[in-house]
Order: structure tokens, then sequence, then C-alpha cells
């Protein structure tokens, strides 16, 4: 029903499926079945309301709305200008949220493992 789209991810090596959702239930186009012997990753792209998603993305999606209507709508290209600025900064802040939110790391390492950083003052306490 929230889904919007779903598809085999991008880590998973074997291309032998081909997924979509039918009646509710994922579907295999390759083989014609909805039987699966092992395990498929996907990605899923789901919709919620407008009221439980965080301020910024709230205010991205208002200031987006604001400049297609004003350049649908009216003819200011000054007004558009300006819209088009402010949704420009409201899309590095849903960025800036994303990443603080992701917790992800520049080496790679996966959810739930440990890495102790270099900290240069353990070389003090020697």
């Amino acid at each position: 029903v929230d889904v919007l789209r779903l598809d085999i991810s991008k880590g998973q090596s074997d291309r032998t499926t081909n997924v979509v959702k039918r009646k509710g239930r994922l579907y295999d186009k390759v083989n014609h079945t909805d039987v699966f012997i092992n395990p498929v990753d996907v990605d899923i792209v789901r919709i919620y309301d407008y009221e439980d998603l965080p301020s910024v993305f709230q205010r991205y999606i208002s200031y987006r709305a604001s400049t297609r209507a004003a350049t649908q709508l009216v003819a200011n290209p000054q007004l558009v200008q300006l819209l088009g600025q402010q949704e420009a900064i409201a899309r590095a802040a849903c960025m800036e949220y994303e990443c603080n939110q992701g917790d992800h790391n520049f080496m790679g390492f996966p959810e739930n493992s440990n890495y102790q950083t270099y900290q240069p003052y353990s070389v003090l306490r020697r």
C-alpha cells in the first residue's frame, strides 16, 4: 500500500531475477513466480504522509511547489529566481540532514561494527 517503487539492490550480484510488486506480493518476471528459493535483497521507496516528514523535507516540498507554481502561473522572473534560490538552500538542508542522520563513514564499515580511529592523545599516555 505504501510502496511506491522497489527493485533488486545494486549490491546483489545475482541478476537472474527481475522483481515487481503484483497483487501485494513480490513477483519474479523472469521465472514467472512469486515463490523465491533464495532470499532477495530489494531497495524499497515508500510514501509517507506530509505531516510525518521531518521539517526540512516539508520546507523543501513547499519551496519546490512554490517555484513550479511561480514558473507556470506568474510572469515574474525575479520571483522565480528568488524561489529557486530558496529551493536550492532547502535541498542542501535536506542533504545535510540525510548525511547527519545516516551515520555514513568514509571507510565503508558496515552497520554494527566497531572501528577505533587514531587518537593523537593516546601517544602521550604511554
